[in-house]
């Protein structure tokens, strides 16, 4: 009896495409996991660092430059 085909959601195809490309990525760029790891992390840590800079002090001086590590943080 031949089995049912699975239906496969459009969540898994993203998550193995994403995963793919930044295979991709560490390859060409010639760094380890861990390395792309810990930078993402960082970018992380800085927007959420950022946002609530701009949540304390909306009127900063630096308020486009921590509005772009906050949207950095969002892609990543």
């Amino acid at each position: 009896m031949p089995r049912p085909k699975r239906e496969i959601k459009p969540s898994t195809v993203r998550f193995i495409a994403m995963l793919r490309a930044l295979d991709l990525a560490v390859i060409s760029h010639g760094v380890s996991h861990a390395q792309l790891e810990r930078r993402l992390c960082d970018w992380l840590a800085q927007g959420q660092q950022a946002q609530a800079r701009l949540r304390e002090n909306p009127g900063d001086a630096d308020r486009e430059r921590l509005t772009a590590l906050v949207a950095r943080k969002n892609d990543v």
